[in-house]
């Protein structure tokens, strides 16, 4: 199942597409007001956050280095530590947060609602 979910990401050409094409607008919503870690389709399981990571690496990044405030400075203010593995590659936890904080906002600008 990993494998078919990463096999499949090359149909999407970008991460907004993906999330426009995977979550219906009430799941947007749901996903503002109950928050990420609620469990979502494709967005929970590091294997899968990962995945889109890797697949999506620049476009993820450059909105997460870009003009999010404050966003990418308290992440790494408050977990420096879980940035890399021990191995010196990312780990999963910041690829996580990073795929987790670019669906929140793209949440936030389809469905109008910030808070």
């Amino acid at each position: 199942m990993e494998s078919a979910f990463k096999d499949s990401l090359p149909i999407y050409r970008t991460f907004k597409q993906f999330m426009a094409e995977t979550f219906e607008m009430d799941e947007l919503r749901d996903m503002l007001a109950h928050g990420m870690d609620a469990g979502w389709s494709y967005l929970t399981y590091y294997h899968d956050t990962s995945a889109l990571f890797e697949h999506f690496r620049e476009e993820l990044m450059g909105w997460f280095l870009g003009d999010q405030s404050e966003t990418e400075f308290w992440y790494l203010r408050e977990n420096a530590e879980t940035i890399f593995d021990d191995d010196g590659t990312l780990s999963g936890e910041f690829m996580c947060a990073v795929v987790w904080a670019n669906a929140e906002e793209y949440a936030r600008k389809v469905t109008g609602f910030y808070d």
